[in-house]
């Protein structure tokens, strides 16, 4: 009687917390590695119209974005010559009926050395999937930060 009640209370604490709308997850796709990547090549190759295409459509039309992308560009010096290391890559989100209606990161580039011997670290935000305003879709912000953890350079924050 005791394990069949044990049994009972342990199925109910599943199906709350399961019923909860609020995911945490592995990143289970490449969306955040690309984009990671992406970051880096355009920092390298001073893209500015390839960094502004990355940010969301909320964050381009509220922002002088390629003012700040060659302010941020003007502080990176060189080019990556390291493997970097990305940190909290898993994302964060919401379900609704099952099916996924938010989907989001805060991932870190870390450890990002250049041929001019600097590090750096790169921190952002971006939703993969919004589906109340998809103007979201895509980076909010973006910082450039020294190997002190000194911001260099806020893009769209």
């Amino acid at each position: 009687m005791r394990r069949y009640f044990l049994y009972i209370i342990i199925s109910m604490v599943t199906i709350v917390l399961c019923g909860c709308s609020v995911t945490v997850g592995n990143s289970d796709d490449s969306y955040v590695n690309d984009l990671c990547a992406e970051i880096v090549r355009c920092f390298d190759e001073e893209d500015v119209d390839g960094l502004e295409r990355l940010f969301c459509e909320n964050s381009r039309n509220s922002n002088d974005l390629v003012t700040q992308i060659q302010e941020a560009f003007d502080k990176y010096e060189g080019q990556s010559t390291s493997q970097y290391r990305l940190y909290d890559t898993s994302w964060a989100g919401g379900y609704d009926n099952g099916i996924c209606v938010d989907k989001h990161y805060s991932p870190q580039i870390k450890e990002l050395v250049t041929s001019d011997g600097k590090e750096y670290l790169i921190s952002f935000y971006t939703y993969e999937i919004f589906e109340s305003d998809s103007g979201k879709i895509g980076i909010g912000a973006l910082g450039l930060y020294d190997d002190e953890g000194n911001l260099l350079a806020s893009i769209a924050r």
